[in-house]
């Protein structure tokens, strides 16, 4: 598959994803309708959600490793350009790259939109990100990256239990 072709498919799936939170976030809960008792909680929620995500994206452009790793669930899943990579994998390279000299400059989100699931138990954000960063050879580059993640609220913590992550072209 040639490379236009290739960032069409990764579009394809991130819009699919999106649309998928969205929905199942939007739609009835099952098993009856036991939701959010109103738009007060919801909107709570929400703003709880959008602050998590002011909070992440900030220590990851502080690249303050020791927080930015709690804001991820264990059983986190991944989808990235090169395909999914699960936490250990990832917090082993990232760490790398970080300790090695590279580092986040700049990490500024654009367009968040937040989708809170009927239950107020899970939540759907996507957004624009703008990163520059530096690789451990000290070249800087920078782009917008598309990003959704799948929050949720497990023994009254809220987690990242779902990512995807790829390039805007």
């Amino acid at each position: 598959m040639n490379e236009t072709g290739r960032h069409f498919r990764l579009s394809l799936v991130l819009a699919a994803g999106v649309f998928l939170v969205s929905v199942a976030c939007a739609g009835p809960s099952p098993g009856g309708s036991g939701g959010i008792p109103g738009p007060d909680e919801r909107a709570r929620v929400e703003k709880e959600i959008r602050d998590l995500e002011t909070s992440f994206n900030g220590a990851y452009e502080r690249n303050d490793l020791k927080n930015y790793w709690t804001f991820y669930a264990d059983d986190l899943a991944q989808f990235y350009d090169t395909g999914r990579v699960g936490l250990d994998q990832y917090k082993k390279e990232w760490t790398a790259l970080i300790e090695g000299g590279g580092a986040i400059l700049e990490a500024r989100l654009d367009e968040l939109q937040i989708r809170v699931s009927p239950r107020g138990d899970a939540a759907g954000a996507s957004y624009r990100l703008f990163v520059r960063q530096r690789d451990k050879q000290g070249k800087v580059t920078s782009a917008w990256y598309l990003e959704s993640d799948t929050w949720f609220k497990r023994d009254d913590r809220w987690q990242i239990v779902q990512l995807h992550y790829s390039e805007q072209h």
